[in-house]
């Protein structure tokens, strides 16, 4: 038997706010952990050494401003790295250990990695994450592009979170 989650731990409070938030707004609770857990993400990639040579594209970016309804992976292009698979995933594995205390673990260790559009000029790799927010079991994929021309870099900067609108 799983034991509900309390106010007493980071992950506790995390997850009984986002179904607060969940009744709320009506949106589904599962939807709003898996945003959870992207942002988690994207927080250790920003105090990750690797920072400067992933950036975010696609379906969360547009989404954290309301262009889109929230995805669940995150999409990114590798800059000045390899696309070999072993290297993204050591990288995104990196990124995934970063201590954050936001209640969500991240399951670096068993996380696996795919070539993706192999046929494409520039493919990519797809790594399978897992976690956890107190007894909410998480799963999403991260994708590093390498090679493809996704127009200007910007500097760095924050964006509102989806799952609190916080940024």
């Amino acid at each position: 038997m799983t034991t509900r989650p309390t106010r007493a731990t980071v992950a506790g409070r995390a997850y009984l706010d986002l179904q607060n938030l969940a009744r709320r707004t009506g949106r589904p609770t599962d939807e709003l952990h898996q945003v959870y857990a992207l942002e988690g993400f994207l927080a250790r990639l920003a105090l990750s050494p690797n920072a400067d040579r992933l950036v975010l594209k696609g379906g969360v970016l547009m989404a954290a401003y309301a262009a889109r309804r929230p995805t669940r992976d995150v999409d990114l292009q590798g800059r000045w790295m390899s696309n070999d698979t072993d290297h993204v995933l050591r990288v995104v594995r990196e990124v995934a250990s970063q201590p954050l205390d936001d209640g969500l673990v991240f399951d670096a260790a068993t996380a696996i990695a795919e070539t993706i559009r192999d046929d494409d000029v520039y493919s990519g790799v797809r790594v399978n994450l897992t976690g956890s927010l107190a007894v909410a079991r998480l799963t999403f994929h991260v994708d590093v592009n390498v090679g493809d021309r996704s127009g200007p870099i910007r500097s760095p900067s924050s964006f509102p979170a989806c799952s609190t609108g916080k940024s």
